[in-house]
């Protein structure tokens, strides 16, 4: 398994050295996907993101499609997944996520199904089935579930910080979870989401069911 970095030097394209290949929206997005398949023991799996002066000028969320073009011209990749946030509208953030795949890739028919053929192609919508919003949505759920009265006093300092109110959903969401981790990491109360995974109190835990579909997901897709 090889985990993208953001490199000091930006000059080439990501090299694949696994068959199948996970292409998030954004590094914090990766290094969440990277600490999800260790916990499942999943080796045979890349996971990169668009970077912004390498990948032919990929970046962020519009960078996605460029990756998977990228890869798809990869004759030793057999499967690239795309994993990404649902936001407002959930059909047009799965229509984006296709546009990349060429040759021998057929994009997925639909979002969370693992399209099999000679190729392997899927996309996973983040938080899950049914919901728009973003990866911080998929966290506070893990975080509501193991730390309940945390949760509720985060809700009630939003609540009393009317300066928040305009904010959009997603915007909220990280609110949220920057609180819960600022209460709970010692060592790094400003720590990012990136990093987050390698400090001791974290209070996000990487085996909360909250993670289940998008493990069962994982899972399906790099099944040989």
């Amino acid at each position: 398994m090889k985990c993208d970095e953001k490199p000091k030097t930006r000059s080439e394209n990501f090299k694949p050295e696994s068959p199948f290949v996970i292409v998030c929206e954004g590094y914090r997005d990766a290094k969440f996907v990277c600490a999800l398949l260790d916990r499942l023991n999943i080796s045979n799996c890349d996971i990169t993101f668009p970077q912004q002066g390498r990948d032919e000028g990929a970046d962020g969320e519009s960078g996605i499609a460029t990756m998977v073009r990228l890869l798809s011209a990869v004759d030793a990749v057999e499967g690239i997944a795309v994993v990404r946030d649902a936001d407002l509208d959930v059909g047009d953030s799965f229509k984006k996520a296709c546009t990349g795949y060429t040759k021998p890739f057929v994009a997925p028919k639909a979002p969370f199904v693992v399209e099999q053929g000679k190729k392997r192609s899927a996309v996973f919508l983040i938080p899950g089935k049914g919901k728009t919003g973003a990866l911080e949505h998929l966290f506070l759920e893990a975080i509501s579930a193991a730390h309940a009265p945390l949760a509720e006093c985060i809700k009630r300092f939003e609540e009393c910080n009317a300066y928040v109110a305009g904010w959009t959903d997603n915007k909220k969401a990280k609110l949220r979870v920057q609180c819960a981790i600022a209460g709970f990491c010692k060592d790094d109360p400003t720590s990012s989401l990136a990093y987050i995974w390698h400090r001791p109190n974290n209070p996000i835990d990487i085996a909360s069911p909250a993670f289940k579909e998008l493990a069962d997901f994982l899972t399906a897709f790099s099944t040989p």
